[in-house]
This record gives structure tokens, sequence and C-alpha cells, in this order.
């Protein structure tokens, strides 16, 4: 090991603890072993401080996927028109509901035939979920999101259709 003599200028009152705590021939050892853990421990927090900004660089664009997989999710589900969740979503009581409001806002209407096919339930059943989420659109929303119309609308007669106004 190359070694190299310094002279350091310290204060009288840590020379004066030096003179208590380390005999005589023991101070320049005690000294070089307090400099190199000092440089040692410097060393380890600017290390730990490159791995920390590694870990966040990574981190944040981990953040970044996630929030790229949950809009690509949405907009799966919700038929990639918009990414805000419908208002009738929030609606929805049972997974029959929300197969319901899927449909309806891909298709913007639908006849409870087609529904039947889509949801699984007899017409009966569906008519009255249908009624049911559209007494409830009206109260919570304050507007009829969903209207019933008997007339052809877009080549469909007597169906549930998507009201925005």
């Amino acid at each position: 090991m190359n070694e190299v003599v310094i002279s350091v200028k310290i204060p009288r009152d840590v020379f004066g603890f030096l003179e208590k705590k380390v005999s005589r021939g023991k101070r320049s050892e005690f000294i070089r072993q307090a400099i190199i853990e000092k440089l040692e421990d410097k060393h380890l927090q600017v290390e730990n401080n490159a791995t920390s900004g590694f870990l966040l660089s990574k981190l944040e664009e981990l953040e970044k996927r996630i929030a790229q997989l949950e809009n690509a999710l949405f907009s799966k589900n919700s038929g990639g028109r918009n990414m805000e969740p419908h208002p009738l979503y929030q609606l929805c009581r049972d997974e029959n509901e929300r197969k319901i409001v899927e449909y309806i806002i891909n298709e913007g209407g639908a006849t409870t035939r087609e529904l039947e096919k889509v949801v699984g339930l007899k017409r009966r059943q569906i008519l009255n979920k249908m009624r049911e989420l559209a007494s409830r659109a009206e109260k919570h929303l304050g507007k009829p999101m969903l209207v019933y119309v008997r007339a052809r609308v877009r080549g469909k007669r007597q169906a549930w259709w998507l009201n925005n106004p």
C-alpha cells in the first residue's frame, strides 16, 4: 500500500479527546481508520443515492406502464369510445346490468331480444332491469339516460336507446 504523509489542522478540543482516548503510538492508526471509514460511508451514500435514483426511475416507468394498461383495459371494456366511465356504470347493481349497459353503449341501442342473447336472461327479466336502470338513471343523474322507443330507429323497432341530451 502506497502511503502519503499529510498534516492536518484540528481544533484543540478534538486533539484533547484524542489524547484522552487514544494512546500516543496508536493515534496515527486511529486517525487513518477514521478517515477510511468516513470515506467508505460517503462512498456508500453516493452509491445508495445512485441506486435510489435508478429505483425511482424504474418505479416511475412501472407506474406509467400500469396507467397505460389500465387505460387499455378500460377502453376495451367501454368499447374504446371515451376514456371516462359512462355515468350508467355507476348505477349498475350486478354483472347482468353491466353487460346490458356495455352492449347499449357499444351499439347505441338494443332490443330485448338482442339483450337476451348477450346477457342470457329472459326478456321479461331484461325489461324489468331496463326499467329499473332507466328510473335509477333519471333519479340519480337528473335526466333520462335510457329511453324506450316503440318506432323503428336505425333498423331496430321497440328498442332501448342511449339518450345523451
